[in-house]
């Protein structure tokens, strides 16, 4: 059985998420941090939940920043539009950088550009894949 468990603040927006699966390896903790507008700024997410951890983070445990696997931040233009999303994971198995752009009537929304930046800790330089 999954069991999935939002907190949010006083003004009612999303700031933490447990999601605790059947299968452990699927289980995760995403905070969330938000501006004073509500828009999204972060998301870290613990992806090495174990039950204990799990129930801690259920409490009010905060997430230390050796504990984030995998780290999103977004940025946003002065009408509060995304802008940007970048995604650190922390195992460097795929990074991406996505840029957004709108059109002169607002309501469109296109995606720019992404990049994804693939590592190969294998390799004998320890280079990288970079795809565009």
């Amino acid at each position: 059985m999954t069991t999935i468990d939002w907190f949010y603040d006083n003004l009612g927006r999303l700031t933490r998420e447990v999601y605790d699966s059947d299968t452990d390896s699927r289980d995760y903790t995403a905070d969330y941090l938000l501006d004073l507008v509500g828009n999204r700024r972060e998301k870290n997410v613990d992806t090495d939940s174990t039950p204990a951890v799990l129930a801690s983070y259920r409490s009010g445990t905060a997430m230390a920043s050796g504990d984030v696997d995998e780290a999103t931040v977004y940025t946003y233009d002065d009408n509060d539009r995304l802008l940007t999303e970048t995604k650190d994971v922390d195992v460097a198995a795929d990074d991406r950088h996505t840029v957004y752009a709108y059109g002169a009537s607002d309501d469109i929304t296109q995606q720019t550009r992404k990049t994804v930046t693939v590592h190969f800790p294998n390799h004998p330089k320890n280079s990288y894949f970079l795809a565009r």
